[in-house]
């Protein structure tokens, strides 16, 4: 629970994804690659990251872990959690960035 909270936190996402990368066989003996808290780990600790960038090093640092087992789920989620941040982000920052630069046209009741 503490570690979904402060991976909430925009400072604290790279501080939570370095602890579980640096602890990864620790969270693996403990909680086991199939129980609910280690898929909640993996959601939170990854579900903020919107760059093609940090796909990749999530992708990177599984592929490295071997057979993670029904582990293996929460993983393919994340990962496309990932990707639909980047699509979303890609999507909508224009309008995003338009909305906040120019407060008298905002087009922000259009977003998804």
């Amino acid at each position: 629970t503490v570690i979904a909270y402060v991976s909430g936190n925009v400072y604290g996402r790279y501080l939570t994804w370095n602890f579980v990368r640096s602890n990864w066989s620790l969270f693996l003996e403990r909680y086991g690659g199939g129980s609910f808290s280690f898929s909640r780990l993996i959601k939170y600790v990854t579900g903020s990251f919107t760059t093609e960038l940090e796909l990749k090093e999530v992708e990177r640092f599984f592929s490295e872990q071997g057979d993670q087992g029904s582990g293996a789920r929460a993983i393919r989620q994340a990962l496309e959690v990932i990707q639909r941040n980047i699509l979303w982000l890609e999507t909508n920052q224009n309008l995003i960035q338009n909305c906040l630069s120019d407060t008298q046209s905002c087009f922000c009741s259009s977003l998804p």
